[in-house]
């Protein structure tokens, strides 16, 4: 028992020589590795690496074949950021390029000038006897003549004279006409009516033809005006309504065609004008209905129907085709309207679908006073 007891021990302390001289082993090699690689990873045993498959052989460049790249993936809506656009600044109000020019406001006083020329010399011709009437109202035709030939020739070089020129000569004959039927009385009221109804055609033939709307508003504020200039003091309400509503037609056509709302708006202010004092002066008094009521009812209705339809009818058409319908502008000497446009001036045709019903039920209402409340709402 002794002999197997010794020998047990014997082998155990074999075992733990061995391993301590393992271990010495280890340090040496350990010790032996140079400092900046001794973080490497501990060597395996030899049994672990004998064990490990081999790695695989390296592969030549050209057998690789190019990578596809990756599609970027499109982010989701909740990815997206969020763009804000920035408000832009509010444009400052700046007169049109035109109207800053010496040269316009020149013409617009040069005109004036000339207009109060011609009246000057009617009245000291008149006072002074010098001419006969025939001659003063032959001279008064001549110079209109004269100076929208000079308009027409000077066209294409200057427009701002021209137009100078074609304005002084429609006022001319205006003031001719006046002078000759009320002044000097050589001529009846239907000649001068006749003669004046002609000088308003031919102003909307010249603002068609030379493509501005200046000539144009001659021609409302004369047409609109002279059954006040050729005024007799005789009464005839059924004939100044029909004579404004065709002079309300053309004028509103002329803008359907060409877009100018200064004279949609002239039109509209003349006519309701025209309507307010033929209801205050010229509608009889007194319960009866005669045919002065109709007349001015229908004229309301006309003018209605005018200043809403049309102007909405023009938006319509410019928001279908908008390059044979171009949308409406000022008119005043240029086709695009300046920054105060989108923010005032567009809303004219709003304003009017408003307003226009409003206006035309309050005039219906006081030609017929005598009619029951109910009826009217």
């Amino acid at each position: 028992m002794a002999e197997d007891h010794n020998e047990s021990v014997n082998k155990r302390v074999e075992r733990l020589e061995k391993a301590v001289e393992d271990l010495q082993r280890s340090m040496d090699r350990i010790l032996a590795i140079p400092p900046s690689k001794r973080t490497a990873a501990p060597e395996e045993p030899a049994e672990i690496r004998a064990a490990a498959p081999p790695p695989p052989p390296p592969t030549r460049p050209e057998a690789v074949g190019p990578s596809e790249p990756k599609e970027p993936q499109a982010p989701t809506p909740a990815q997206r950021p969020v763009r804000i656009p920035p408000i832009p600044p509010k444009p400052a109000f700046e007169l049109p390029e035109h109207m800053r020019q010496f040269e316009y406001w020149l013409n617009k006083v040069g005109i004036g000038l000339m207009l109060f020329a011609v009246v000057f010399l009617f009245k000291y011709s008149i006072d002074q006897g010098w001419l006969t009437p025939p001659v003063r109202v032959a001279f008064g035709l001549a110079l209109g003549i004269a100076l929208i030939v000079i308009g027409l020739r000077v066209f294409d070089k200057k427009r701002h004279f021209s137009l100078v020129m074609l304005g002084g000569g429609i006022a001319t004959f205006y003031i001719t006409g006046f002078a000759a039927f009320q002044i000097l009385e050589l001529v009846s009221h239907p000649t001068a009516l006749a003669f004046m109804v002609g000088v308003t055609i031919l102003s909307f033939f010249l603002s068609l033809k030379q493509d501005d709307a200046i000539l144009s508003i001659l021609g409302v504020l004369g047409g609109l005006g002279t059954p006040f200039l050729l005024y007799t003091g005789e009464g005839n309400l059924p004939g100044l309504v029909t004579y404004t509503c065709l002079i309300l037609a053309g004028t509103i056509g002329i803008y359907f065609f060409k877009g100018w709302r200064v004279v949609l708006w002239l039109s509209v202010a003349g006519g309701w004008i025209v309507f307010l004092i033929g209801l205050d002066f010229g509608l009889p008094t007194g319960s009866e209905i005669r045919v002065e009521h109709w007349a001015l009812q229908w004229g309301t209705a006309f003018a209605w129907l005018a200043f809403w339809a049309i102007p909405v009818m023009r938006e319509v058409v410019t928001a279908i085709n908008p390059v044979r319908w171009p949308k409406t502008f000022l008119g005043l000497g240029q086709r695009t309207d300046n920054a105060l446009t989108p923010t005032a001036l567009d809303r004219h045709v709003h304003m009017f679908s408003i307003s226009t019903p409003l206006v035309a039920l309050t005039i219906s209402l006081a030609i017929w006073p005598h009619t029951n409340e109910i009826l009217w709402g």
